[in-house]
């Protein structure tokens, strides 16, 4: 999404989920009453990117589920001012909620962790439906969606989840890059 421009990242502490492999554990799984803060009202957040010649505003590091109504209003004046709003998420939130962000998100980077249920279950304490369900939602209210995935040897490398990971996305969202950290 906009390849080559600038963006103003922010996020807070905490997560949603509690996946065992988490690359930003420090902050996703940091107790709020021992983190530092930089105080950012939303309303300040356009300001700000605008000032570091941003485009657009990512809600990232930790997931925006967690902070979902400071997230919403940020993406809100944000839009307002001009910019553009991508969510970097796990993608588990419920249905309406979402569908109420989606109305001022421009993009979003879903992490598909896996396709098995029992791996979300068992390594991110959670379950696969929800993520499955953020992504067509979001593309069906006309978010540019795209997919990354955190390959772990041992765990979600195999041939067969692989290929039931690129067989859905292929399926369901036809078109989208797909990012592969390892």
């Amino acid at each position: 999404f906009l390849p080559a421009t600038r963006v103003f990242s922010l996020a807070t502490v905490g997560c949603n989920l509690h996946c065992k492999n988490c690359q930003n554990w420090e902050i996703s799984q940091l107790d709020p009453e021992n983190a530092s803060a930089v105080p950012l009202s939303p309303s300040d957040i356009a300001t700000h990117a605008k000032r570091a010649d941003c485009v657009s505003v990512a809600y990232t590091y930790t997931d925006p589920s967690v902070y979902y109504e400071y997230a919403l209003d940020g993406c809100i004046k944000v839009r307002e001012a001009g910019l553009k709003n991508v969510l970097v998420t796990a993608g588990y939130l419920n249905e309406k909620p979402l569908r109420e962000i989606c109305k001022h998100v421009d993009a979003a980077t879903i992490d598909l962790k896996a396709m098995s249920d029992k791996f979300y279950r068992e390594i991110c304490g959670a379950t696969l439906a929800p993520v499955l369900n953020y992504f067509i939602v979001s593309k069906s209210l006309g978010v540019h969606v795209e997919a990354s995935n955190l390959v772990i040897p041992g765990l979600n490398d195999s041939d067969e989840e692989l290929g039931a990971l690129c067989k859905w996305i292929k399926e369901n969202d036809q078109g989208r890059p797909w990012f592969n950290a390892t």
